[in-house]
């Protein structure tokens, strides 16, 4: 990993609903915006996120061009500008936009294979010009209007009563496929923690009250059956929030701030039975915050003190089997994540002792004693996770305005990742949960992204890792805070305060298929080939001796077929199109483009 990842672009102050500048969220949709003379107030003045970006970047670029109209403008061309821009009105109400299902970034898409026009496009269609727009459809469909070369634009932009940057501007940037799914009607308020089972179950807790319509009371599982998926209510559950859940043997544990299950009395953490909920001990007064299993035991931290007399256990303990035991420690503030990091156990928060010892936010503990991880760190930690064998830790955007967010610890001390990155001081922007998924960090949070490079994104971002240059781009958006994300199979499960991802209602909780961003070659390549390659049938694959892990995907980042093979074969052949093939084995990997005629 590089010791920098650069944004090369703009991230911006949000509040929780994902606000931002009226700059910010058309700079989102065409970057041409930079070019452009505007009022101050579209840097400052604070909108909410439009139901759709495209319809909203045009109506304002429309309105913008009405009110500054070129001072030497002839008044023909006038005439004629006012006429395109009376159509480019009544395009935008149409919402009859391209669609990306090319790509897994954002792209312009001058006509899509449903004969959707792009604005510009329309314009064109609309003017008398459609042999010039079908000519860009054939040649140069995904360019953007600067780099198109085709006989007969400089004329017609010539004739239209706009400049080039004008209609550059005019001219949006598509997004790839959400690729997400609600999970039926989801939850009536906020999901913290998701646990998949091995069976298709998957648990989710959090603070709400229903599921789907349904009484579940903070936690909920979501049931694979004959007829579909259904959501239900897991026992009584709990009287208050659960932030935690861990599978430890087959049986469930949650965390919270809960002080009972129906009416029997429950602290802090439970364990889910044939009978319903149990108490694990005497439980814990206050808030479990997370859960681990580490060296064959499992750990509580939080927020709490034993419910009975006795020696406090002040926000880290661990089961013993019969009762929570005390570790020796007294940690001075709230312990927000813990991470098995092999021969030590990680301790995250916002905390600045053990026992007396100074550990600043982070600790470590190795079953009997505690130690500092460097000199520690001045934002909240809310996330640890490995990636390349590097320790990463997500928390604060900004403490003290100091730039934090994303850091890694490495030759004994901490830097951040986000160096280069342009973001606001607001200490609300927060990573809220890192997770490998693929060989692919994803991050979430309250977070909204503007790149330079990459595609935009809110609330989950990808760390995108190339031979010049380490980067974020975004995976997905929605329209508040993404509290966990949790792999499963191919794809993941993401739970928050949100409510949409762009149209797609979800309430909570939905499903992000994985999806590739970015296809980068391996350092350490196979000799596997493809050939013929394109083809109008079959497609024969070739070096293959050993056990290989073969994926492939669509060219929008669908995965199509994941199987193992031991020798030389033929594909299974694909409809018309390009796809990507990944071939892995002992660490080694290959990535060939195939195309099926």
């Amino acid at each position: 990993m590089k010791n920098k990842i650069l944004s090369l672009g703009f991230c911006f102050t949000i509040t929780l609903a994902f606000s931002a500048s009226k700059y910010e969220t058309m700079y989102a949709v065409n970057k041409q915006i930079v070019y452009q003379q505007l009022p101050a107030s579209w840097y400052t003045e604070e909108i909410s996120t439009p139901s759709n970006a495209i319809a909203y970047h045009l109506s304002e670029v429309e309105k913008h061009l009405r009110s500054n109209v070129p001072a030497t403008i002839p008044f023909s061309l006038y005439q004629k500008r006012n006429a395109l821009l009376n159509i480019l009105h009544d395009y935008q109400e149409s919402l009859a936009f391209p669609e990306n299902h090319y790509f897994s970034f954002q792209t312009p898409i001058f006509i899509d294979e449903h004969n959707h026009y792009c604005a510009v496009g329309w314009l064109m269609h609309s003017s008398g010009a459609e042999d010039l727009a079908r000519k860009i459809q054939a040649s140069q469909n995904m360019a953007y209007l600067k780099n198109i070369q085709v006989d007969g634009l400089e004329q017609w932009v010539a004739n239209s009563g706009f400049t080039t940057d004008e209609l550059a501007w005019i001219q949006p940037g598509y997004p790839p496929p959400a690729n997400l799914s609600p999970m039926l009607g989801g939850v009536d308020g906020t999901v913290y923690a998701i646990e998949p089972s091995n069976f298709g179950t998957v648990y989710a807790a959090g603070a709400f009250s229903t599921a789907d319509g349904s009484t579940v009371n903070n936690i909920a599982q979501y049931l694979p059956g004959f007829a579909g998926y259904l959501w239900t209510n897991l026992g009584d559950g709990f009287n208050n929030t659960v932030y935690a859940l861990d599978r430890i043997e087959n049986e469930l544990i949650a965390g919270g701030s809960f002080t009972a299950s129906g009416s029997t009395p429950m602290f802090g953490v439970a364990k889910y039975t044939d009978a319903g909920w149990v108490t694990l001990g005497n439980g814990l007064n206050g808030t479990v915050q997370d859960l681990e299993w580490f060296n064959g035991s499992l750990y509580a931290a939080g927020q709490f003190n034993k419910p009975e007399t006795g020696t406090p256990f002040c926000n880290f303990t661990r089961w013993n089997g019969t009762s929570w035991e005390s570790l020796g420690g007294t940690i001075n503030g709230p312990v927000y994540k813990l991470y098995n990091d092999g021969n030590r156990l990680l301790l995250g928060g916002s905390f600045s002792t053990i026992s007396g010892v100074t550990v600043s936010n982070i600790a470590a503990f190795d079953g009997n004693t505690f130690s500092a991880v460097g000199s520690g760190l001045t934002m909240q930690v809310r996330a640890i996770e490995r990636f390349n064998n590097e320790l990463l830790v997500g928390g604060e955007l900004y403490h003290n305005n100091q730039l934090c967010g994303l850091m890694k610890f490495e030759n004994d001390s901490w830097s951040t990742l986000l160096t280069d990155m342009q973001f606001s001081l607001d200490s609300s922007n927060v990573f809220y949960d890192l997770d490998v998924i693929n060989n692919r960090l994803l991050a979430s949070g309250n977070l909204q992204f503007f790149p330079m490079m990459g595609n935009f994104g809110s609330g989950v971002l990808e760390f995108v890792m190339t031979d010049q240059i380490d980067y974020f781009s975004g995976y997905s958006s929605f329209d508040s805070t993404v509290f966990v994300i949790e792999p499963f199979l191919d794809g993941i499960y993401a739970g928050g305060q949100f409510k949409f991802s762009f149209n797609t209602e979800l309430n909570g909780i939905g499903v992000l298929e994985d999806v590739i961003t970015s296809v980068q070659p391996s350092n350490q390549l196979l000799n596997i080939k493809a050939f013929p390659n394109p083809s109008d049938g079959y497609i024969f694959l070739d070096g293959i001796s050993e056990e290989t892990e073969i994926k492939i995907y669509s060219i929008d980042g669908k995965l199509i077929e994941h199987y193992t093979a031991n020798q030389n074969h033929l594909l299974k052949t694909q409809p018309s199109g390009l796809y990507i093939l990944q071939a892995f084995q002992m660490g080694k990997q290959e990535t060939l483009k195939i195309l099926f005629n």
